[in-house]
């Protein structure tokens, strides 16, 4: 069923992301290429899949962008390959789970913080003043 309560304006800021990514890709296509897409698209998926199940979406989408960041930056140091000098190595294809690992991990720790504080707000309503 279609909600009852339909915001235009939620189409309109849709449409004009849009429109900019599409304009963005035009003028500066070695941004746009398909690797990055390549690279991007399963942590995007994990931030979209984890901010449906959040009270605030926003804050959950924000938390699980910072885990994609981590995640790019932070984990192959540790990963399978240490020798390699970038983040993206061509020998393996880790270099592509990373930022949907982190995202999932931090988006995760958050998403299940927020679910353990609206529990705990139910049982104790003194908890919120």
């Amino acid at each position: 069923m279609i909600p009852r309560t339909f915001s235009l304006a939620r189409l309109l800021v849709a449409i004009a992301l849009i429109a900019v990514i599409c304009g963005l890709a035009v003028n500066f296509p070695a941004l746009f290429n398909p690797f990055t897409a390549l690279f991007l698209a399963p942590a995007a998926v994990t931030i979209l899949v984890l901010s449906s199940f959040a009270k605030y979406g926003a804050l959950s989408i924000f938390n699980a962008f910072i885990g994609a960041i981590f995640g790019f930056a932070a984990m192959p140091l540790a990963g399978p390959s240490p020798t390699s000098l970038c983040c993206v190595d061509a020998a393996s294809d880790w270099a592509l789970v990373f930022p949907a690992l982190g995202a999932s991990l931090l988006g995760g720790i958050f998403l299940l913080a927020e679910k353990l504080d609206a529990r705990s707000a139910l049982t104790n309503p003194k908890s919120q003043l």
